[in-house]
């Protein structure tokens, strides 16, 4: 099964994928957001990286390019390891149920999410030259930030999936031909 074939199942769950990088990245909906909810700073506050990885067109400020090719490196990191269980999904399941539209979309989003901010925290710490217990906890804080954060981000685009699943047949047969 080709990559866009995939994309083309799972459109709902890319499509809102995109959507929330997008909007992470907006700096004016992250800071009133943050205002709204003091609890979204917690990750700025105690050194980790942020929620989700944030896609942004251009650089914010002088001397930060390093961090937006982190941010953007997280941001692949994530949709290429959601690909995966997705592609899996869609060459075993070609007409998957809602619920199992629900599982997958979940996993892939919780483990997506997770990967691409401990990828981010890794590459944070080589460009600090962060000493070995600061990376221990960079890494722990990120990994404990990156569940919480997957398990919401894993519910939206779950719901997405299920909700936007639709049987293929006559209109897209090469789907249902696999």
């Amino acid at each position: 099964m080709t990559i866009m074939r995939v994309i083309k199942q799972h459109l709902g769950v890319f499509c809102t994928l995109l959507a929330i990088v997008t909007i992470s990245g907006l700096g004016a909906v992250v800071v009133g957001a943050r205002t709204a909810v003091p609890y979204l700073v917690l990750p700025s506050a105690v050194g980790t990286t942020s929620f989700i990885p944030p896609l942004r067109l251009i650089p914010l400020g002088r001397g930060a390019l390093d961090y937006w090719l982190i941010d953007v490196i997280g941001v692949a990191v994530l949709f290429v390891v959601a690909l995966l269980p997705l592609s899996h999904s869609a060459r075993k399941y070609p007409h998957p149920t809602r619920a199992r539209s629900f599982r997958v979309a979940f996993t892939a989003t919780f483990f997506a999410l997770i990967a691409a901010n401990v990828s981010r925290a890794l590459l944070m710490s080589v460009l600090t030259d962060s000493s070995l217990g600061a990376y221990a906890g960079f890494m722990v804080g990120t990994i404990v930030i990156s569940i919480v954060a997957g398990f919401g981000l894993g519910f939206i685009t779950g719901t997405v999936a299920a909700i936007s699943r639709h049987k293929r047949s006559e209109t897209e047969p090469e789907l249902a031909e696999v």
